[in-house]
């Protein structure tokens, strides 16, 4: 197998990027663990198969947790580089913005978005560390692993008094743009080992202009990321000059395309274009509603969001006007069947259209990928990690490796890993393609 691989699909978030939905999940994970302790009778009574699950899951809140204390975009690059053995990784890390989960309209202000809510999120992460320790310390103390967790309630208040200090220094825009500059400065490292994508919104001009000044060629952004959940359709009129730059030019789109990840905090939100609904797109400029809040409950609503903004039937209208663009839509729709098997389709039909499997972390879910679809189009399948975010659903970066060892062939692993990354990043024509 080549030594030289892609990570197309990863990100370089550190204690300045933390975001509200990755403060849920990890309060998820907490909850799942407080539930599979206090079904414990007595340390005597503990199952096996019930010891695995509460080490997996205290394994999961460590590791995330000491993620989040990375100081810098490079540190976690350099964290991330350690977990490929043998292998020199070229790296492509998505930018994101946070912010634009909060914007419920294209005139709202969201400069002055304030982070109240993320710091109090912190305090409950910390809290119910605390809680736990104090509800079942004789039932977790014998788990090898758990006088980390007793540290991490001490980290945790380090990254709170970093957090209110940062925010004193910086407003929403600032902290994107902190985050932009960190990957241009890792570009200039790392020249031929990070290939940053730049997050765009269509809902702020600023990022439109940026993308042509700051994407291309020899500049320090490759390509795009688009995250339409955030609370934006992939049809917004705002996009079809990106569209059309992207396409011109060859820069290549990664776009989330799954069922789960992040989404728009607001229950009322405006859109321009289309959104999905009951089978059919739908024309519309306007305000559309959810029935789901999202803090009552992130997972359904997330889904609903997906559905209605992110839905595959939305990307092929682009690529009705778009052929020639050099889409990839990420996750190859995360655990939706329904999904994949329209995208597998649009991979088909368009020659630039690809898909990646980052954060698909059941061993199950990579079998049945490539048992239906992989055989159909292996030269439109990319590798990415998802990382950190695929380090919530399992309980090392070296089984996430191990997936996909065990599934993938080593010739197929080098289409996923190198050949494939290498056409759809640079139109690299690979041999083994003719």
């Amino acid at each position: 197998m080549k030594h030289t691989i892609y990570d197309a699909h990863c990100h370089l978030f550190h204690k300045g990027h933390i975001t509200r939905r990755i403060l849920h999940s990890l309060l998820d994970l907490m909850s799942d663990l407080d539930t599979l302790v206090a079904r414990e009778k007595s340390r005597t009574d503990i199952e096996n198969a019930q010891k695995v699950k509460v080490a997996s899951l205290i394994k999961r809140i460590i590791n995330v947790i000491n993620l989040l204390m990375s100081s810098s975009s490079k540190e976690v690059m350099l964290k991330l580089k350690k977990q490929y053995k043998g292998f020199d990784v070229i790296f492509v890390p998505l930018s994101y913005n946070v912010a634009s989960c909060f914007q419920e309209s294209y005139t709202q202000d969201i400069s002055s978005f304030s982070s109240r809510k993320d710091h109090e999120l912190l305090m409950t992460v910390r809290d119910n560390i605390l809680t736990l320790l104090d509800k079942y310390m004789h039932r977790l103390e014998h788990y090898k692993i758990f006088n980390q967790l007793q540290s991490l309630h001490t980290r945790l208040d380090e990254l709170i008094s970093y957090r209110n200090n940062k925010e004193a220094e910086l407003d929403s825009k600032d902290i994107f743009m902190f985050q932009v500059n960190q990957l241009q400065e890792l570009k200039s490292m790392y020249p031929d080992h990070v290939y940053p994508f730049f997050y765009v919104d269509p809902r702020h001009s600023q990022t439109l202009t940026l993308a042509r000044e700051l994407v291309g060629k020899d500049k320090p952004f490759l390509g795009i990321k688009l995250y339409t959940p955030n609370g934006y359709s992939p049809l917004d009129p705002n996009l079809m000059d990106l569209y059309d730059f992207c396409q011109s030019n060859q820069i290549p789109i990664t776009a989330h395309n799954s069922n789960s990840g992040f989404a728009t905090f607001v229950k009322k939100l405006e859109i321009k274009g289309a959104f999905y609904f009951d089978g059919h797109v739908i024309e519309h400029s306007g305000w559309i509603e959810f029935d789901t809040d999202f803090f009552s409950g992130p997972g359904a609503a997330i889904v609903e969001r997906a559905k209605k903004l992110n839905h595959p039937k939305l990307w092929e209208k682009v690529m009705l006007t778009f052929p020639e663009l050099r889409l990839n839509l990420a996750h190859f729709g995360g655990e939706g069947k329904d999904w994949q098997e329209i995208v597998i389709q649009l991979m088909l039909k368009y020659p630039n259209l690809y898909t990646d499997l980052s954060c698909q972390t059941e061993q199950s879910m990579l079998q049945y990928i490539k048992k239906k679809f992989f055989p159909l189009a292996p030269h439109k399948f990319l590798y990415g990690s998802d990382y950190y975010l695929n380090m919530f659903f399992i309980d090392s970066f070296s089984q996430y490796l191990t997936n996909f060892f065990n599934v993938f062939t080593e010739a197929e692993l080098e289409k996923m890993m190198y050949y494939n990354p290498g056409v759809f990043l640079f139109d690299r024509q690979q041999s083994y393609l003719s």
